[in-house]
């Protein structure tokens, strides 16, 4: 029992030293030298996930996406309800295009907190870039208000509203109005229409 117990100590200590050293490493963005530590740590088979956490970090600032990816797999593995490592698989994702899968993920984070502000704005994000500019608005919204001082929400928010403008323009112009199969010239079906086509887009978006 005692070698046993004098075992485990020194894979503690062993554990926390090479996480130091590791850590030091990345201080000094010695990315490769960093990883090597976590490695050499994780042979203990001590403090598995925050090893997995470390590495994942280190492997993303290497844009190693597939290796990082692995290490927050297998975190979930371990503990299903880490939502931050969903959200890093799903940010994984989104950087490899896999959109679709990424917001899986971000789904599944929510799923487990709800309040994970990062998570709207990824998804925020990637609704943008796919030109979904209604459920852009809808999800920075949503991260605004869980942190009202977040530039990065305002910004996508800001963007999304700026091109769905381009929607609205069209509401206003005669190609429009020559669909609707109204009088281009006569200005009170004109904004009525317009108004209505207006109104559907609010609705929507915030309704």
């Amino acid at each position: 029992m005692k070698v046993l117990r004098l075992g485990c100590l020194n894979n503690a200590i062993n554990t926390y030293a090479y996480m130091a050293g590791g850590r030091i490493l990345d201080l000094f963005a010695n990315r490769e030298k960093a990883l090597n530590c976590y490695d050499k740590a994780m042979q203990f088979d001590f403090h598995t996930i925050r090893l997995l956490k470390l590495k994942g970090e280190q492997l993303i600032k290497l844009n190693r996406y597939n290796e990082a990816l692995n290490c927050y797999v297998k975190i979930i593995l371990i503990n299903s309800n880490d939502y931050r490592s969903y959200y890093n698989i799903a940010f994984l994702l989104y950087k490899t295009n896999k959109n679709e899968y990424a917001v899986n993920m971000l789904k599944k984070c929510v799923k487990i907190n709800s309040n994970y502000y990062r998570a709207y704005i990824l998804m925020a994000k990637i609704m943008y870039d796919e030109e979904d500019y209604e459920n852009a608005v809808l999800f920075s919204e949503k991260a605004i208000k869980i942190q009202p001082d977040n530039s990065m929400a305002y910004e996508i928010r800001n963007n999304s509203l700026i091109d769905l403008g381009a929607v609205y323009e069209k509401h206003n112009s005669e190609s429009y109005f020559e669909e609707l199969g109204c009088d281009y010239n006569n200005e009170e079906e004109c904004l009525i229409n317009s108004l209505n086509a207006s109104l559907f887009i609010f609705n929507k978006i915030y309704i």
